[in-house]
């Protein structure tokens, strides 16, 4: 018997010579639906011809070559072959097709890089700007700190209108104090980007201005001559009932906290020597000068207790710590408002509108 016959008796029944298993199977099922996606393929010759014929097999039936690859099982009327596999593979979705997502995806994150690099650069060189016409503004020995809220930035820049700019300055010198904090926060700020970033002189206007000053206890001590390691401490009505009980006047019930405080100071007091004292005042504003006004006297007993002072020596430090400061006129011309213990400084606040701040404005003097 021939070589082709003796392949043929090997073969699984009902399959044709040279074909493979799985069209023999198929064909003993009877799923022509099957069989017909995968065409028969021709009959091979020469010496290779069962391997060759099977790869072709593969070649040509797309559900086979799904199998063999690992990609899905390509659905009913994609067309056979090598063309019609590739075109599903291709709309199921290819390598190419994710190399292309990423590549976006990674531009995209280099873009907004870029952008917020570029807006915090740019706020960063009119911050600068404006600090440095502050400087001049105030008479700073330093440039303050500047903070342009609000982001993105470069919108408000290309219009030139800022919603809320804050300024803070140290160891200012306003009147007889020497170290004054202020504190600003200017709103519907107009100043367009090319004036705060070109060579020029600044001017910008402000609609609204908060102002801050802070006068600490290092300030105060200067003014009252004798008096050391000064502090100034916050109260609570629990602070005045205590006092009340312990001999104070019941006047002193009647104190407005929110203005006052106890200032306390090492002094040298007659016959008793240097001892810490402890004075419950309030701070008043009249106009634009700060009034210290003291109600109540204690001196530490050296056993960690207040005592009331004897009465001659209330009268002599009564003068002492009542007094008068007139800083003149606070930093952006701010009309104070309000005045309150806070912290451990004085705080005098108030407000200001429509102010231009550089060129010839009254701030510039």
């Amino acid at each position: 018997m021939s070589s082709r016959s003796s392949t043929a008796g090997s073969s699984p029944p009902g399959a044709r010579p040279g074909r493979p298993a799985c069209h023999a199977r198929r064909s003993t099922r009877g799923d022509r639906s099957r069989s017909a996606r995968c065409p028969p393929p021709r009959d091979p010759v020469g010496p290779h011809a069962e391997r060759s014929d099977h790869i072709g097999s593969v070649a040509r039936c797309p559900r086979i070559a799904a199998h063999l690859t690992g990609l899905p099982h390509p659905p009913d009327g994609v067309g056979r072959g090598r063309v019609g596999h590739a075109h599903y593979r291709r709309r199921v979705g290819s390598p190419v097709s994710e190399v292309g997502v990423k590549r976006l995806l990674v531009a995209l994150v280099v873009l907004v890089g870029v952008l917020l690099a570029l807006d915090y650069g740019t706020a960063a060189l009119a911050e600068s700007a404006v600090s440095r016409q502050m400087r001049t503004q105030l008479a700073l020995t330093d440039d303050p700190d500047v903070r342009i809220n609000g982001f993105p930035f470069l919108t408000q820049a290309i219009s030139g209108e800022y919603r809320s700019i804050d300024v803070t300055a140290t160891h200012l010198s306003v009147g007889p104090l020497r170290e004054v904090e202020v504190r600003a926060q200017l709103r519907d700020v107009g100043a367009p980007l090319s004036m705060l970033l070109g060579s020029g002189p600044k001017t910008f206007t402000v609609a609204e201005a908060d102002g801050t000053v802070r006068i600490d206890a290092d300030d105060l001590q200067r003014l009252m001559p004798g008096v050391t390691r000064m502090r100034i401490d916050n109260i609570d009505r629990t602070t005045l009932t205590d006092l009340v009980d312990e001999g104070a006047p019941s006047s002193l019930l009647g104190v407005d906290l929110d203005s006052s405080a106890r200032v306390v100071g090492t002094i040298d007091v007659p016959v008793l020597g240097e001892k810490e004292v402890s004075v419950i005042a309030s701070f008043l504003l009249d106009g634009r000068d700060i009034l210290i006004v003291p109600h109540d006297f204690r001196i530490d007993d050296g056993h960690g207790d207040r005592v009331p002072l004897p009465a001659a020596l209330v009268a002599s430090l009564n003068e002492r710590f009542t007094m008068r400061i007139s800083p003149g006129t606070l930093p952006f011309e701010v009309t104070p408002r309000l005045l309150r213990p806070r912290d451990g400084t004085i705080e005098i606040s108030g407000t200001i509108e429509n102010m231009t701040i550089g060129g010839a404005s009254p701030l510039a003097q």
